[in-house]
């Protein structure tokens, strides 16, 4: 892991959530009803166990997955091709989304961290199952109780990788808030704004699945601090509500929000299970 602030180094590293953090803001799906938006005030995020709490279902979602790459694939075009290829794809057709060859994923299908933006992905099977499923469905409406009128839930994209890449120990610096409290579009600077990821492969300790970094509550005093900047108001002015903490007007207040992150973030997820 890198040593010193972030902002200089331009990379940072941080640990998995201890089981006593993670007992701190598991909520079982059960439990969302009367746990949930507690826990957000309390601790800025929660992580949701039981939203997807069968096997069964857990498979057929890859499944879904994997048939969305399968439609990538020229299979005619499969004669003609070097044997490697050929094998790469029967290992692919028996393995799953696990096995397709992390070079082609890498360099046709993701970006940064695995963000499955191209081929249209994200707008795939795997996708809107995701983005219809009743107890994603649930675990947001829990956010909002008593409120009427259908909810809306939006899937950006898919976060991807296959097999045959290294666990990372050193993640690019880029940490930011997705609200900005001067953004001049109706409704969105002091909107409750909640975001989620749904696990399909478990995001455990060892580092082979990706997880979420966050900064536990951070949702108050340091979102407030940063959003006293002058960078952030003006981009507030544009509409902009992306505000990330090297960018800061305040290169003072940003580095030391830059060594609290290092030190006070956690990837969430806690001891290896299925969430």
């Amino acid at each position: 892991p890198p040593n010193g602030n972030p902002i200089d180094t331009g990379g940072y590293f941080v640990p998995v959530q201890t089981l006593e953090e993670f007992e701190c803001t598991a909520v079982a799906y059960d439990d969302v009803p009367s746990r949930l938006r507690a826990t957000l005030e309390e601790h800025g995020f929660a992580v949701v166990t039981g939203v997807v709490p069968a096997a069964e279902e857990l498979q057929a979602l890859e499944d879904e997955f994997k048939a969305d790459l399968m439609d990538l694939i020229d299979q005619d075009a499969l004669a003609d091709a070097p044997p490697g290829v050929a094998e790469a794809f029967e290992r692919f057709c028996a393995e799953g989304p696990s096995a397709l060859p992390l070079a082609t994923t890498l360099g046709h299908l993701t970006q940064a961290a695995g963000f499955s933006v191209n081929r249209c992905l994200s707008q795939g099977r795997f996708a809107w199952r995701v983005r219809r499923h009743p107890r994603v469905h649930e675990v947001f409406r829990a956010l909002f109780p008593g409120e009427g009128g259908e909810l809306v839930t939006s899937l950006d994209l898919t976060f991807f990788t296959p097999s045959g890449q290294r666990p990372a120990r050193r993640n690019r610096f880029c940490a930011h808030s997705d609200q900005n409290a001067s953004d001049v579009r109706a409704g969105l600077a002091d909107a409750e704004t909640y975001q989620g990821v749904l696990y399909v492969w478990p995001a455990s300790p060892d580092g082979l699945c990706s997880s979420t970094v966050v900064w536990p509550r951070s949702h108050t005093g340091v979102w407030r601090q940063m959003m006293e900047d002058g960078s952030f108001r003006q981009s507030g002015e544009r509409g902009f509500h992306y505000s990330e903490v090297r960018v800061m007007a305040d290169k003072e207040r940003a580095s030391a929000i830059a060594d609290g992150w290092v030190s006070q973030a956690r990837r969430g997820g806690g001891p290896p299970r299925r969430l």
